[in-house]
């Protein structure tokens, strides 16, 4: 196994003569090696120089190579740590592994044998983590270039809808000029179908607005009871009773709401009631959005999600299940049609928490 650059190792041991043979062994494969006799020599040299792997033996003055090893670990430095111990015995070993060490080799028996066992399994570890390291560089400059392409798509939407806002403002002002002029019954049928198309394009702008912030800010601990809308119309009695419950989610979750809130009114046709709730499961919560309405019919509980599907625009649902997906939760609709739509929220478990006071 060959290197394009250098292994640098930091090999620590109370006796000089130990750490000389083990950095001349070392050494004649072209690995580079700094030596200490203490831990406190140890730590000094690991300011000035870098290094990729420590081999340590146990027994030390001042500190003892597991103190060290601990150390290291609560300070999150992942430096690739071998113990190479004349102490050898299966609980120190188990421990050792236990904190982070990568490798324990005992000194006893054959110590040329042991050194070459010593650099094999070192070229190992560096070549493992040289790897992984690689990876997480390459991963990084991924995501970095893709962070920069998503801005650039981000600045160049609110661009373009922007200016499709101002065109669309003034074909909109036209039309209602249009209104007040001596129009023949079929031009003002016309006339009414242009401003529904015109209008139905800025609901598409506006779906586009939202749909490109999904996943672009850090979830948020929040409160349900505090997201739920009242209802427009005082035909319809809103009853809350989720007091408590909060849940981890897209900063976008009041438009999960929202919506549930205006597919009630526009599709319930009847409806009087609407209750929401939590119910407590193993697995996670059940948030339940119920209301009396005509429901929803049964060859449609899964179509109603999909984009485009509806009535209207169709996207409002759509719209539901993504911004809930990007926390890990979902939604379906469970109601009995003719007595009612019943939408389940699944959030789980790790993602809520129910306090008292909210």
């Amino acid at each position: 196994m060959t290197f394009e650059n250098p292994i640098k190792v930091l090999c620590i041991d109370d006796l000089p003569e130990m750490c000389g043979m083990l950095k001349s062994y070392l050494e004649s494969d072209g690995i580079e090696v700094e030596t200490a006799t203490s831990v406190t020599k140890a730590k000094e040299l690991l300011k000035q120089n870098f290094f990729e792997v420590i081999i340590s033996d146990y027994q030390m003055p001042e500190k003892n190579g597991m103190e060290f090893l601990k150390e290291l670990r609560e300070e999150n430095n992942q430096i690739i740590f071998v113990f190479c111990t004349a102490r050898s015995c299966e609980r120190l070993a188990i421990e050792a592994l236990n904190n982070g060490a990568d490798l324990f080799i005992s000194k006893d028996g054959d110590l040329g044998e042991r050194f070459k066992l010593l650099l094999v399994e070192i070229k190992k570890l560096v070549a493992r983590q040289r790897q992984e390291t690689q990876l997480k560089e390459n991963l990084r400059k991924s995501e970095e270039k893709y962070r920069l392409i998503v801005e650039k798509l981000m600045i160049l939407g609110s661009i373009t809808r922007h200016d499709i806002s101002n065109k669309l403002t003034i074909i909109i002002g036209f039309l209602d000029l249009m209104r007040g002029s001596d129009l023949s019954e079929s031009s003002k049928k016309w006339l009414e179908r242009m401003d529904a198309a015109a209008k139905e394009i800025r609901k598409q702008i506006k779906f586009a607005e939202n749909y490109e912030k999904l996943g672009s800010m850090q979830p948020t601990w929040q409160i349900v009871a505090e997201l739920i809308p009242s209802p427009e119309s005082k035909q319809i009695a809103l009853e809350k009773n989720c007091l408590g419950l909060r849940v981890y989610a897209d900063p976008m979750l009041a438009k999960v709401f929202g919506n549930l809130m205006a597919n009630t009114i526009l599709h319930g046709v009847r409806t009087t009631e609407i209750n929401v709730r939590h119910e407590v499961r193993d697995e996670g919560v059940i948030i339940v959005w119920e209301d009396n309405g005509v429901g929803i019919p049964d060859n449609e509980k899964e179509k109603i999600f999909e984009r485009g599907f509806g009535k209207n625009t169709g996207l409002g649902l759509f719209l539901i299940r993504e911004i809930l997906a990007i926390t890990g939760m979902t939604i379906c609709e469970t109601g009995v049609p003719g007595k009612g739509a019943r939408f389940e929220i699944f959030v789980p478990r790790e993602k809520y928490i129910i306090r008292g006071g909210d």
